[in-house]
């Protein structure tokens, strides 16, 4: 697979592309795959990071996985949004989800290509917020 319509968190898919192809050169409409056992063993590699950040979450009220966070952006030089900007979207969505945690490191790439216009156009929306999830 040299290209995908959008980024890829987990390269699991390009197997199960393959396997989907195998099954569909051998004439059959189904296969039993083990698919969502992920999601009841905590298989994800982002759940594995939100676990070991979560032990430095020990004392109440004193969130050192955000801190954590913030200086590994920092001492990569990475561009992030602000800590208001996090607790919006934890909040848009009934609180702290790991997916979203590591699909949020992929998405402050945009502030590396999107211009100043680009940013400041966007400053002020969260997509995440407009979803208007019932939490």
């Amino acid at each position: 697979i040299t290209a995908a319509e959008a980024p890829v968190i987990d390269t699991a898919c390009a197997a199960l592309l393959q396997l989907s192809g195998r099954v569909h050169s051998c004439g059959q409409k189904v296969v039993l795959t083990g698919e969502g056992a992920d999601e009841w063993l905590v298989g994800y590699p982002w759940y594995k990071a939100a676990k070991l950040l979560g032990f430095l979450d020990l004392i109440p009220g004193v969130h050192l996985s955000n801190v954590a966070r913030n200086a590994y952006l920092r001492l990569n030089n990475v561009p992030h949004f602000p800590n208001s900007w996090r607790r919006e979207v934890e909040n848009a969505v009934a609180g702290p989800n790991a997916w979203i945690d590591a699909y949020g490191m992929l998405a402050i790439s945009k502030l590396r290509f999107y211009s100043e216009s680009m940013r400041e156009a966007l400053a002020d929306t969260n997509p995440w917020t407009e979803l208007n999830f019932p939490v």
